[in-house]
């Protein structure tokens, strides 16, 4: 979501009453925490997960932490007495990679604010690719393939970052909020103040709901 869309979403939620934004959730802080909850069939998977994206050689933990610290902040709010973080997925989101993360088993036991199935479909049947700073760097290029197209590799580690905050949100760790994706590819985010808030609030009930 773009970020006059991503304000204007958030202006929209705010008025309600019940739903109140909170200071961002870190992920350098509060995601490091949540990894050293995570058991160790979910870290093998999320490594299966990193091998089928295109990531170079093995994730071992230090690696993992460095992607995890690099995942920037998100907007959290308070739903109804509930703390969300919240994604907003924007175009370059919904790559073939992106669907490819989407394909993993630990989606059978995350406890997410978004459909995957749904969310896959949205994804595009060719990557997208480009050669703009923008596409590419040097991280994405260390950590994944780039076979012949420069900004493959950037498209590679979006996806992948995007997959670790669904597992890091949605595994269900103590002392973590859920997380809520919303795309402006979707109805609901640029309609009416209620239809943005009743998407978000289906959205929170999904991420609460047990598996």
């Amino acid at each position: 979501m773009r970020e006059a869309n991503r304000k204007a979403f958030l202006t929209a939620v705010s008025a309600d009453p019940d739903i109140k934004p909170l200071p961002s959730f870190k992920f350098s802080r509060y995601g490091v925490d949540a990894l050293l909850q995570l058991p160790d069939v979910v870290r093998r998977a999320i490594g299966e997960t990193f091998r089928a994206v295109g990531g170079k050689g093995e994730l071992g933990p230090n690696t993992l932490e460095r992607f995890v610290k690099r995942l920037g902040s998100d907007d959290s709010l308070l739903i109804d007495g509930d703390e969300f973080v919240v994604e907003y997925d924007e175009p370059q989101h919904f790559t073939t990679y992106r669907r490819t993360t989407l394909a993993s088993s630990l989606y059978e036991r995350l406890r997410v604010g978004f459909d995957p199935g749904n969310h896959a479909s949205l994804c595009a049947s060719v990557s997208r690719t480009g050669t703009s700073g923008f596409d590419h760097n040097d991280s994405a290029h260390r950590a994944f393939e780039c076979p012949g197209v420069p900004g493959d590799c950037r498209h590679r580690q979006r996806a992948f970052y995007d997959f670790l905050k669904d597992v890091l949100l949605g595994v269900g760790l103590n002392g973590i909020p859920r997380l809520i994706r919303i795309s402006d590819r979707e109805p609901g985010t640029s309609e009416s103040t209620q239809a943005a808030v009743d998407l978000l609030r289906r959205r929170a009930s999904r991420a609460l709901k047990k598996r």
